[in-house]
């Protein structure tokens, strides 16, 4: 069996339109386009490139057709970029703190900081904010922008000076000073004059604890009665006990034995009738019980009720 023969056939080259010879089988596959490899390679670069003109110089310049399409490249060089961008024209502005007119380019609009401001100084001296302060009286300036209205003295001497206070010791009388908030809670200088002012010795807490629990009432009560009847016995004036064995005892509380709120050896405001010596406390309560041996003194004090809220009436009290 022979082979079959293929006739060749005579192509032109796309690329560089040189005359060549090519079988029909390799036709058939679509082939002999090209003389040679090197054509088919030029030929396929040469179809990827676009020509485009520079927006600014109208330079002609070579682009992929990706960049044609996309439109990213429009400038040959930086150059023509910032020249194109000063060229399209200028702004007049007016500065909003001086009042000054300045010119300025489209690209510097797009910074917030230089749109209203000729300068730096003039956005910092636009942010400044004048206040009074509250302890020189003084005008200061501050930066609204860093403190706000949270600013309100010059200085730092000016917040200790106003934040002091001068106080007088309940104790001593010495003036002390310190922050307001510390010194304005405090009453003494020093934990000392505290102690000494706050002292209260043992007979007079000896003596405060039984008032309150025979007679519910306290020291400044007792004082109270004693005063009213010119500070001694309610009957004789005498000031102290009579007792040769006890000179400087406290005057005795009298109170009516008969109340119905307590036992008969308490008592309670409403039953005090005044403040006696030893002598006359025991004349009162034989006397008590003998309206025909009382005197006029004696029968007005049995009805009297000093610390009493609601007046006992008379026939009780007798």
């Amino acid at each position: 069996m022979t082979r079959p023969k293929f006739r060749v056939v005579t192509r032109k080259c796309k690329h560089c339109a040189n005359k060549f010879k090519i079988s029909t089988s390799q036709f058939k596959w679509g082939r002999g386009k090209f003389c040679s490899l090197s054509c088919r390679n030029a030929s396929y670069t040469a179809r990827a490139l676009v020509t485009k003109r520079c927006r600014h110089c109208a330079k002609e310049m070579v682009l992929t057709r990706s960049q044609y399409h996309t439109k990213r490249k429009r400038f040959c060089s930086r150059a023509c970029v910032g020249a194109y961008q000063t060229a399209r024209g200028k702004v007049t502005r007016q500065c909003g703190y001086c009042g000054k007119t300045f010119v300025v380019s489209r690209s510097t609009l797009r910074t917030p900081k230089c749109r209203k401001f000729c300068s730096r100084k003039c956005l910092s001296l636009a942010a400044t904010v004048k206040k009074q302060c509250l302890s020189c009286h003084r005008d200061f300036v501050t930066y609204a922008a860093s403190y706000g209205n949270s600013r309100k003295f010059c200085s730092r001497a000016c917040w200790v000076a106003f934040n002091r206070l001068k106080k007088t010791c309940k104790q001593c009388g010495k003036e002390f000073e310190g922050r307001k908030s510390v010194v304005s809670r405090k009453e003494f200088c020093c934990f000392s004059c505290k102690v000494k002012y706050n002292f209260v010795p043992l007979r007079e807490r000896q003596r405060a604890c039984s008032l309150k629990y025979r007679f519910k009432i306290g020291c400044e009560d007792y004082d109270l009665v004693l005063q009213e009847q010119g500070g001694g016995c309610a009957l004789c004036g005498e000031v102290t006990s009579r007792r040769p064995q006890q000179k400087n005892r406290r005057l005795s509380v009298d109170h009516w034995h008969g109340c119905p709120h307590h036992a008969s050896d308490r008592g309670c405001p409403e039953c005090i009738r005044g403040i006696l010596c030893d002598p006359c406390n025991l004349g009162v309560s034989f006397l008590e019980n003998a309206p025909h041996l009382q005197s006029e003194k004696v029968s007005e004090y049995l009805k009297r009720r000093p610390l009493a809220k609601h007046q006992i009436p008379e026939r009780i009290a007798a």
